[in-house]
């Protein structure tokens, strides 16, 4: 009993923390907006009525689960969770509604100015780490009701595969996560030059940053010794990866091909376009998260150890 005990006070601290990372992660960028090559990046504060909700949610679910910890009520955790889901939903949907705006505001509704050069939104790291630790807390907070697998249950013989696919799926994720917002193609021009991040090319953005649900959706049925539909969800992932990759390389490619035809009849502009090693680098992440993914298929679900 008093084993039991420890393990809810334990999941009630990591929550406690992950709610902290949340309130820290809010003076971090969470909007990044770009017109052509500029770029500008606000915190959520600068957003307030989405820092005032987001905040009101954490601080509930802190404060509730503070006081089960207090009063050692374990039973007022499922209130802290559904105040830690409410901000999960918040911040995951702000990540969805940034990374695909730009992609749904037609051309003719921006000023000529913007139809130029382009209008781009996505979501800051501080986003994101807000939007990790608040499911980080929600997974904390409910956790205690479910059989848990224990941190030594990783490195017992029979598990170790599994342990090191979820690893292994775990880097991959983040690796490819941040391959979105770096430069996947590089255009120049008369002198004047221009380079596009996946997270903001049209199409590329929004079926990459589906694919990272899909990682994380992975990662976390792993977790909860799902292996099959880890497995499943993860090889649907890197595949997904692996196509928008390809599909950014192939592109660059065309319209690298009829910019040296331009070059033959505008000499003067001297246009290039071609793709970078990032979107290189995303194709082969894409395969090794679908090879992860087809490991975890055929392995057989984790064994908790008492």
């Amino acid at each position: 009993m008093v084993a039991g005990g420890s393990r809810i006070e334990l999941r009630i601290v990591v929550a406690l923390v992950a709610c902290a990372v949340v309130a820290v992660a809010e003076f971090l960028p969470w909007v990044v907006a770009g017109v052509g090559t500029a770029a500008s990046s606000y915190s959520a504060f600068e957003v307030w009525p989405l820092a005032v909700a987001e905040l009101l949610a954490i601080a509930a679910g802190a404060g509730i689960a503070a006081t089960a910890l207090l009063l050692r009520r374990p039973k007022l955790t499922e209130g802290a969770t559904v105040a830690a889901i409410v901000a999960v939903v918040l911040t995951a949907s702000t990540i969805v509604a940034l990374e695909t705006t730009a992609m749904l505001i037609p051309d003719s509704a921006l000023p000529a100015t913007l139809r130029r050069t382009g209008l781009d939104l996505g979501a800051g790291i501080g986003l994101w780490i807000a939007c990790t630790a608040g499911l980080i807390a929600v997974l904390a907070l409910a956790g205690w009701r479910f059989r848990p697998i224990e941190i030594r249950t990783w490195t017992t013989a029979g598990n170790r595969e599994w342990a090191l696919a979820l690893l292994a799926l775990l880097a991959l994720t983040v690796l490819f996560a941040w391959l979105r917002y770096e430069t996947w193609f590089d255009a120049a021009a008369a002198g004047e030059e221009l380079g596009l991040a996946g997270w903001a090319a049209p199409w590329i953005g929004p079926l990459s940053l589906l694919a990272v649900w899909m990682l994380i959706a992975a990662i976390g049925c792993g977790l909860g010794a799902r292996t099959q539909l880890a497995g499943l969800l993860a090889a649907a992932g890197g595949w997904l990866v692996t196509l928008v990759a390809a599909l950014a390389i192939v592109a660059a490619n065309a319209i690298g091909g009829l910019a040296t035809l331009a070059d033959g009849l505008f000499s003067p502009a001297d246009p290039d376009f071609q793709v970078t090693l990032a979107a290189w680098f995303a194709f082969l992440v894409g395969l090794a998260a679908a090879a992860v993914g087809g490991w975890l298929v055929c392995l057989r679900p984790p064994t908790p150890t008492e």
